[in-house]
């Protein structure tokens, strides 16, 4: 299996993404990777909310780490145990659709592409009007960043693989997100292995 490289870059497997993330969590001062899970653990979890993970993510914790864990002990990555305990927490249905479409996520990259550099991804107007209220379905929480602010992995629909931030606003997750020098100079939806390198720093 091959994925497409950052930013139009040169084609990379998969498995070649894995390794290199791999070796520099392992490699990280801060960061703990926790073991795999095992193939029943990942079944389990899938029958249980009668889902299929998406591939990338599925991989990376069958075969990298279930969860990553932060110096103080603190989840970097949710494993599978505390994604169950987000979907119980948050009241959203992962195995409906993913109620943002590819037509509606167009319309969310054109909006952050319109704001200055000096602008507020959480506080645009244009943004807050495409919002949709309530507990997202056809979604996983895998990390917490405080101050009602998530990423979470789409699992169902027609945005399954990518990931989005959710909380207090909704918004595709993009590097301009994360680097706002970076805002205007493209809007390339993050897949989980990107958002995973870009919020690792992971070079």
């Amino acid at each position: 299996m091959e994925e497409s490289g950052a930013a139009g870059g040169p084609t990379i497997s998969l498995g070649d993404r894995l390794s290199r993330v791999r070796a520099s969590l392992q490699e990280s001062e801060y960061l703990e990777l926790m073991p795999p899970a095992t193939e029943r653990a990942v079944a389990d979890f899938e029958d249980r909310f009668a889902l299929q993970l998406p591939p990338m993510f599925r991989a990376f914790t069958l075969e990298v780490g279930d969860g990553i864990h932060s110096e103080d002990g603190d989840h970097f990555l949710f494993g599978l145990d505390r994604i169950a305990l987000e979907v119980a927490a948050d009241g959203g249905r992962p195995s409906q659709p993913f109620w943002y479409t590819n037509e509606q996520t167009s319309a969310f990259l054109d909006a952050m592409q319109r704001i200055p550099k000096d602008g507020s991804v959480w506080e645009n107007e244009d943004l807050s009007e495409l919002q949709k209220i309530g507990a997202l379905d056809g979604c996983l929480t895998v990390a917490d960043h405080g101050c009602a602010d998530y990423s979470v992995l789409v699992v169902t629909g027609e945005q399954a693989g990518f990931m989005w931030r959710t909380g207090e606003i909704d918004v595709p997750d993009i590097r301009e997100v994360w680097e706002i020098e970076l805002r205007g100079t493209g809007t390339t939806p993050l897949d989980f292995l990107s958002w995973l390198e870009l919020y690792a720093g992971i070079r």
